[in-house]
Order: C-alpha cells, then structure tokens, then sequence
C-alpha cells in the first residue's frame, strides 16, 4: 500500500487533497488513482466500526417531565395520589418537594390519610447530571377527620337500612 499523503499545494487537488508523488519517476495521475482506490477500500473496511461509533454515541438529554401531576381534592382521612414520569438520558431521578421539605420519591407519592394540615403545593422535581425541571400540583383537603368518619358512618346507616327493607335480602338472612 502507498502511503496516505498530507497535500498541502492548490493543483492536482481532489477535494482539498493534494498529490506530491513520493519519487520523481512516479506520476501523480497513477499515484492519485492508487491512493483513491487505498482510501475507499480503508473506508469501506472500517464502515463497520464507523457505524458502531456514531450509533453508540452518548447524547444526553435534559429531563422532561411528560406526565404533569393533577391537582387533587379530597375528603379529610382519605388517601391522596400524585403522578409525575419524566425522561431523559441519563434517566432523570424524582422527588417530591413540599415548601422545601422532601415528602417523597419516585414517580408516585402517596399521602395517607390526609388531613387540612396537608393542603397546599406539592412539587415534582426531575433531576440529572444535565438538568432539572419541575412542575406543581395543589392539593386540597374537604372537611376534617370528624367529619369524614361521621360521612362514613352515614353511608353504612343508609345502606344497612336499604338491605334491611329488600325482602329479598331479608329472606335469605333468615334462612341462614
């Protein structure tokens, strides 16, 4: 194989390359046409290798959140849920933000049993060696404990005293 010239001079010039024939008996037409044919077989062994580079080039990418979390109301004693996934690369991490309190991490945050004391602004902050981005949901809590239990109780008064009047239901009780 012939050597793979640095060409420098503006004539006998193919695509900025220039040929300087290494001896004075060599013609640069026959050299250019050697060093063509050296060039795209070097290019087409190494195509292989030039593909495996650019498809496992690490690009990364800032977070993006692409399920906001809602906004939620809820009865006091009640469970609340929020929901934030986000992408990115390198994978974003998430955690959950109350005033500058972390309440959680992960994609889901659970609250239990929720009181008044719990309303208020909850953020969902995705982070990576890149970038950060976050977004806001409220949650607002209905009534007290007090009055959930007394709206629990409620309900299994009226639906012990629908089932008690269906004859139905009163026939199979008794049978048993």
């Amino acid at each position: 194989m012939l050597p793979f010239y640095v060409f420098l001079l503006r004539k006998k010039t193919l695509f900025g390359l220039t040929c300087h024939a290494p001896r004075a008996s060599e013609s640069c037409s026959r050299l250019w046409k050697l060093n063509c044919y050296e060039i795209l077989l070097l290019l087409v062994s190494y195509l292989p290798f030039i593909y495996f580079v650019f498809s496992h080039l690490y690009i990364s990418g800032r977070p993006e959140i692409y399920k906001l979390p809602q906004s939620a109301s809820v009865l006091a004693g009640e469970d609340a849920y929020f929901e934030c996934q986000a992408a990115g690369d390198p994978v974003p991490r998430i955690t959950w933000f109350r005033g500058d309190t972390i309440v959680g991490t992960g994609r889901t945050l659970k609250l239990e049993q929720v009181a008044p004391a719990d309303q208020g602004v909850y953020v969902c902050e995705a982070e990576s060696i890149v970038g950060m981005m976050k977004a806001n949901a409220t949650l607002s809590v209905f009534g007290t404990y007090f009055h959930h239990r007394l709206y629990q109780i409620f309900i299994l008064y009226l639906l012990t005293h629908i089932w008690e009047k269906n004859s139905n239901t009163k026939k199979i009780w008794n049978n048993h």
